[in-house]
This record gives structure tokens, sequence and C-alpha cells, in this order.
């Protein structure tokens, strides 16, 4: 079954929970957050974000996006 917590913390709160918690399968930490209405705001949004903060040209990242009665379609969906 689904589920999850949030908290507020600094990065040290994060790295300890994500080594201390019995619970937890993985700890996130939200990076950024947009209000959006189309895919162009999504993409506008993702610039924002201070990507070099976090990793640096040699890194690559995942990222996977759930939706419930999203306005936005995956670029993959079919007709």
């Amino acid at each position: 079954m689904p589920g999850g917590v949030a908290f507020e913390g600094d990065l040290s709160a994060c790295y300890r929970a994500n080594l201390e918690s019995r619970l937890a399968t993985r700890v996130l930490e939200r990076v950024g957050r947009f209000p959006y209405r189309s895919e162009r705001d999504v993409y506008e949004a993702a610039l924002e974000v201070k990507w070099p903060e976090w990793f640096s040209d040699k890194q690559s990242i995942r990222v996977d996006v759930k939706a419930i009665r999203s306005p936005l379609k995956a670029s993959n969906s079919r007709p």
C-alpha cells in the first residue's frame, strides 16, 4: 500500500532520516514546487531549479512521475 510522510529540516536531518529510519525505503528531498497548467509550465519550472547545486554535469538523474487527474499528457502516450 503506498503511503508517505513529510517533514521539514536541513540536509543533515534528511541524511539522518535516511540512515536511521527503520520504516522508510527511501527519503526524498523536494528541490522545487511550482504551479502548472501546461507542459510549458513544467518545462519552465524545471529550468528554474538550480540543478548544479545538486548534480554535476558528469552525473545523471532519473525522474519518476505519478499524476492523478493531471491535465498534462505524457509525451509517450498513444492517441
